[in-house]
């Protein structure tokens, strides 16, 4: 087995790789395994376990802490997003609400931040767009998951990854 196996791509770690989700949106995921989320989720834990007086946190506590982790580490914008019909802006509150809002959505930003193969130098392709002009959004109602509506035509190149010159 060659090292390079199981090493990540720093630029990609860093930039982040654009990931599909479904009906076209697409999510701008950095990698879970850098130092820049580790060190955040642990101030977010210590802070959360301070507050708590030491008790064991509730498993809504450790999604706040988790969020708060990856907000900017792990999540770090997304495209083709809109709510009730308007285009979402990432921003880090729209962010840490619909992280929070959506166990789905979560679990998926989650779950492809952690696949090494993504971050690898033939795997996902790095953002080339700045992340300020990045926007974002979603059709959250109460009681009901994330609704994302999609431009027409969107393609990708069928592997789970696009470069974001597939993606505009």
């Amino acid at each position: 087995m060659d090292i390079g196996e199981v090493i990540a791509d720093e630029s990609l770690e860093e930039q982040g790789v654009w990931i599909p989700f479904r009906d076209g949106a697409e999510f701008l995921v950095g990698y879970a395994g850098r130092k820049k989320y580790r060190d955040k989720l642990g101030r977010a834990s210590a802070r959360a376990r301070r507050m708590n007086r030491g008790r064991d946190l509730s498993a809504a506590e450790i999604d706040q802490v988790t969020v708060q982790a990856m907000v900017g580490t792990v999540l770090l914008g997304w495209k083709n997003i809109t709510k009730e019909g308007q285009p979402f802006e990432y921003t880090e509150e729209n962010a840490r609400w619909w992280l929070l809002a959506s166990a789905e959505l979560r679990d998926f930003i989650f779950s492809e931040a952690n696949t090494l193969s993504n971050f690898q130098a033939t795997g996902g392709e790095p953002a080339s767009e700045p992340l300020a002009d990045l926007k974002s959004g979603s059709e959250i109602s109460a009681g009901a998951g994330p609704r994302i509506e999609s431009p027409a035509g969107h393609g990708g190149s069928g592997d789970g990854r696009t470069s974001p010159e597939e993606s505009a």
